[in-house]
């Protein structure tokens, strides 16, 4: 009786836990997607104060990481080729220089509703226009709810 009721208990908290982690992730990505597009604006503010007025425009679908200038601790880098984007380890970043889009491969998904059902968050930056700040968007949609 004691160990089914002890057993019950261990599974209801090792199901929590999973959505604690899974909320503690999504706020990872949220910051490394803030910071980043903060260090792209630092990096435009320093270009323009040089006089280099429209060399963002050339950002549409870089690789926001190098652009901002930014170390990420688990970005795998630069892939070439969509095997290494298949084979992308949970929870690491990486940019997808075929398509120019930055890649995240959630290691705790509870909770993730990607459209088209797939298994990885990507972005890509863009600029709208010439005057335009660049932006990082989702290129397919995605809700990650607690």
């Amino acid at each position: 009786m004691y160990v089914a009721v002890i057993s019950v208990l261990v599974l209801v908290l090792l199901n929590r836990a999973d959505v604690y982690f899974a909320i503690a992730e999504r706020a990872t990505v949220d910051a490394t997607l803030n910071n980043t597009q903060s260090s792209l604006y630092v990096r435009l503010a320093q270009d323009r104060l040089q006089g280099n007025l429209s060399r963002e425009r050339h950002w549409d679908g870089g690789n926001p990481f190098e652009l901002a200038r930014m170390e990420v601790k688990n970005y795998a880098g630069s892939l070439d080729t969509p095997e290494k984007i298949a084979a992308l380890q949970q929870g690491a970043w990486a940019f997808d220089s075929l398509s120019g889009v930055l890649v995240y491969v959630p290691e705790h998904p509870t909770g993730l509703w990607i459209d088209g059902g797939g298994t990885q968050l990507r972005f890509r930056l863009r600029v709208p226009s010439a005057a335009a700040v660049p932006v990082i968007e989702a290129v397919v949609p995605y809700r990650w709810d607690p």
